[in-house]
């Protein structure tokens, strides 16, 4: 980067390290910057898909999105083939998908309702 074999604190420059930093991180997310936006809303992340994938792969591909923000990465990784995994882990990075959110669903906050056995009704 300095093109020297020893760099000195005074010739560090702060933008320099936040470049790298940002290259680097963006590396580990493996985000790249394109003329895409990052898409998260579901709405969105259908259409992308639709619009680049066509109507049959686009569908095919948004399950698997919905799988992914559902039950999980390690989930949807260890239910799959590694191959068919990385090739639709692929086609989401292609167009901008951002997968890395899961949705937290928790089962002990369903209502039992049954009308038939509340004290109005019996």
């Amino acid at each position: 980067m300095y093109k020297n074999k020893y760099v000195r604190i005074r010739n560090v420059n702060y933008d320099d390290l936040k470049k790298v930093w940002s290259d680097e991180f963006m590396k580990l997310l493996k985000f790249y910057d394109n003329e895409l936006t990052v898409v998260r809303e579901r709405e969105k992340v259908k259409d992308r898909l639709y619009t680049f994938y066509g109507e049959t792969k686009g569908k095919n591909l948004y399950d698997f999105f919905c799988s992914l923000i559902i039950d999980g990465v390690l989930v949807v990784k260890n239910n799959m083939s590694k191959p068919s995994y990385y090739r639709k882990i692929k086609f989401l990075k292609d167009v901008g998908i951002d997968f890395s959110q899961k949705l937290d669903f928790e089962e002990n906050n369903l209502i039992d309702f049954n009308p038939f056995t509340f004290e109005e009704v019996v």
